[in-house]
Order: structure tokens, then sequence, then C-alpha cells
């Protein structure tokens, strides 16, 4: 593990906030190393909603991200039945949309060719093992595709997600997790001429809480609150019987669908 020059910082994941955070350093003339133990962006959507700050950040980075305007969101009855209407609180800054409805993977390609474009110096493959500081620089070392590897830098900045290998290094505790719920998220690809609502919903079924999320065509998403004794496996298999009360599901192509605990956990 040959001694490199110091890069001004490192960041540890290079997902949406990785990725954006990198940007703005370069572009301020600072010299960043960007290290994520994937391969390559992940391709299944994943987060559907930017609010107008997180538009203008993007922007500021140098990539204005395309989406559907959002202007808020409907909360209806299980019948369908408006119950309220949702509008953002705050203006949005000039020229920027209140917010958009996004296809993350869309996204991150977009953050990648900018990061190229600005000569971020982009490490994949790369898993983070150890980080120390000594010297007034901190000392980033794991293992990589081609063996062992060590940098230093002036500052590290996790952006490594929730299983985040920097949190663990600094000691920092997650605080609250009070609530926690399991949702079922189903995204399918929705066929030319076929009417789904344009409106994102929050359908209020006591029965099964339900988000509806009209993305840019082709995709529309839907995530239903499961109950504590489905498990996994039985919401897999019933995706189909979760879909049919919205749509059939004969007339769409499910992309994926995955199940996800919410947590309210802050670091």
């Amino acid at each position: 593990m040959s001694p490199v020059p110091p890069y001004d910082a490192a960041l540890v994941g290079l997902g949406p906030v990785g990725a954006t955070l990198a940007a703005l350093l370069a572009q301020r003339g600072l010299r960043v190393v960007a290290l994520d133990r994937e391969t390559a962006p992940h391709t299944i959507p994943r987060a559907a909603h930017l609010d107008g700050t997180a538009l203008a950040v993007l922007a500021q980075a140098g990539v204005p991200p395309e989406g559907r305007p959002l202007d808020g969101f409907d909360l209806v009855d299980r019948r369908g039945r408006l119950l309220l209407r949702g509008r953002p609180a705050e203006a949005p800054p000039p020229d920027v949309p209140a917010a958009l409805l996004i296809h993350q993977p869309s996204v991150e390609r977009a953050l990648r060719e900018r990061l190229a474009a600005l000569d971020v110096e982009v490490r994949l493959g790369h898993t983070v093992e150890r980080i120390t500081e000594a010297s007034g620089t901190a000392r980033v070392e794991g293992a990589g595709p081609d063996g062992p590897f060590g940098l230093r830098a002036a500052v590290v900045v996790g952006c490594d997600g929730a299983n985040s290998v920097v949190r663990g290094q600094m000691g920092a505790a997650l605080v609250g997790g009070r609530f926690a719920q399991r949702w079922l998220v189903v995204d399918v690809l929705v066929p030319p001429g076929l009417a789904l609502p344009d409106r994102l919903l929050q359908i209020a079924d006591p029965a099964r809480p339900t988000t509806s999320v009209p993305f840019a065509a082709p995709r529309h998403r839907w995530e239903f609150r499961l109950h504590p004794d489905e498990s996994d496996a039985a919401a897999f298999a019933s995706v189909a019987t979760f879909l049919r009360p919205h749509v059939a599901p004969e007339a769409v192509e499910v992309e994926r669908a995955a199940v996800y605990t919410f947590r309210d956990v802050v670091a």
C-alpha cells in the first residue's frame, strides 16, 4: 500500500448523496476521490420524490433532473373520495419546480456522467474497512479489485447509507427507532393508453393503507402497508392481489417488487 498524495475529500458511498457532494466539491477545485463497494449504480428505482430544495442542490451540481412535476398529494378514502388536498408549504426557489417525481436510476446516471466531466476520481468495487486519523489527515484502507488499498485525505465523508461503515468507525449512534413499518413497493410499466390516476394518492384504507405514485410515463408505483403477520414471501406471492383493486394485474408489467421497513432514526 504505497502512499499517495492526500486528497481534499474522500467520499465513501457513491449513491445520489455521494455523487452530488462529489460534484459540488469538484466544482470548487477540490481534489475528490469517491469510493463505492458496488461496481455500477443500482438499476432499480427506489427514491420517488425530490422536493424543491433537493432539486436546487442538484442544479448547483450541474444535474437538473427530469421528472413529473408534483404539486402535492390527495388524501382519499378507499372508494377514492377526496378527503384532503395537500400542497407544498413553501414556494420553491426561482426557476425550480416545487417537487418532481423522478426515476432514480436516470438521476444516478446523470450524476455519474457529471463526475466524469469534472474528472472526479471514482473507484468502484472498493470496500472501505478501516479509517484512522493521524497528523491532521485521515487514512482510508480497504479492499479493491486489485487487492488492498490505502489513501489519505483531509476529510472523509460517509455517504454509505443505512449500514454505514463510516458511521460505525465514528461510533455515531442511531437515535429513535420507535417507528417501524413494513411496506410492499411495486413498480410497474404501464402500456400506452391505460389511464391511471395522475395525482399522487395517499389512500386511507384502514385494511390496507396504500400510496399511488404517478411517475412520468411509462412507470407507476404502488406502496402497500403490510400487516405484522404477513411475511415478505407471502407479500411477493400476492403482488397481483395487491394490485387488483387499482389496476388489472395482467394489463401492466411488474418491473420490480420489494419490501421496505421504514424507520425513524437519526445518526
